[in-house]
């Protein structure tokens, strides 16, 4: 299953720190069993909510797990709560694990009923958490192909751009 949690930083200030902590956030996560990867993103061109972070995970159960509830990571820490805007968390099925997205690569998200030629895309279905959007596609393209597309400005096409390597749980 493929976890998107999506949100926006306010705090211009702040944002390199944030970031920062963000990157390690991701560590804790992984360390939690039925987190299987994670990977994180910010918006290339125009687009909201700026920042997405990808995970791939067992089962929706996951998160009802007392690892997680234990470690109480479904929420921000105080410290960032009031600049964090925008923030949702959607489970989708349709892929085991996200796809690697190198340093050099963009991912494609896409809702339009016409995504990007050129894309090659996997479906994902809707199947827990806030069910904000029913379906998403994703494809992985080259850098250099995801700033055209970024540059275009599909309606319902999103370009990101890797701000971490793709991390692999260690269990």
């Amino acid at each position: 299953m493929i976890y998107i949690v999506e949100c926006d930083f306010t705090e211009a200030a702040r944002e390199s720190d944030w970031n920062i902590w963000y990157s390690s956030h991701l560590k804790d996560l992984l360390a939690i069993p039925g987190f299987l990867t994670a990977q994180r993103f910010k918006v290339l061109g125009a687009g909201t909510p700026t920042y997405r972070a990808i995970y791939g995970v067992e089962s929706l159960e996951v998160y009802t797990s007392p690892a997680y509830l234990g470690r109480r990571l479904g929420r921000f820490p105080e410290e960032w709560r009031d600049s964090i805007t925008s923030w949702k968390r959607n489970l989708f099925s349709g892929l085991t694990r996200p796809p690697s997205v190198a340093l050099n690569e963009c991912l494609v998200l896409s809702t339009a009923v016409v995504p990007p030629a050129g894309v090659s895309f996997d479906t994902l279905t809707i199947a827990g958490l806030d069910r904000s959007i029913p379906e998403i596609r994703m494809g992985v393209v080259p850098e250099s192909l995801g700033r055209h597309i970024a540059q275009q400005e599909f309606p319902g096409v999103t370009v990101l751009q890797p701000l971490t390597s793709y991390q692999v749980s260690t269990d």
